[in-house]
């Protein structure tokens, strides 16, 4: 096995760890999703949000060499969008 598939197998399985950890997190209520607490990110969407944008950031660099681009004025992202986000930004990994 060379580099190239130990890392695909690898992303392939942190994107499958991810992608169960946000359908379980999209059975939580509004509320259990804006619950916070002191020390961390912050509320439970809010660091949901942030490792979205962490991996369509990370995927982006690693294979084009550019950062993604985000909007600043975008509206939160809802748990949809994110696994959506998520499932998008690393197509066509083989």
């Amino acid at each position: 096995m060379n580099q190239t598939d130990t890392l695909t197998i690898l992303f392939r399985h942190h994107l499958c760890a991810n992608l169960l950890l946000f359908e379980r997190c999209a059975e939580l209520t509004s509320e259990q999703l804006e619950a916070s607490i002191p020390g961390t990110y912050g509320s439970i969407h809010d660091t949901l949000q942030h490792i979205t944008r962490s991996e369509q950031s990370y995927f982006s660099r690693i294979s084009t060499g550019q950062p993604h681009r985000f909007l600043e004025d975008a509206p939160p992202m809802t748990i949809a969008e994110m696994i959506t986000n998520l499932a998008y930004s690393t197509e066509g990994i083989d």
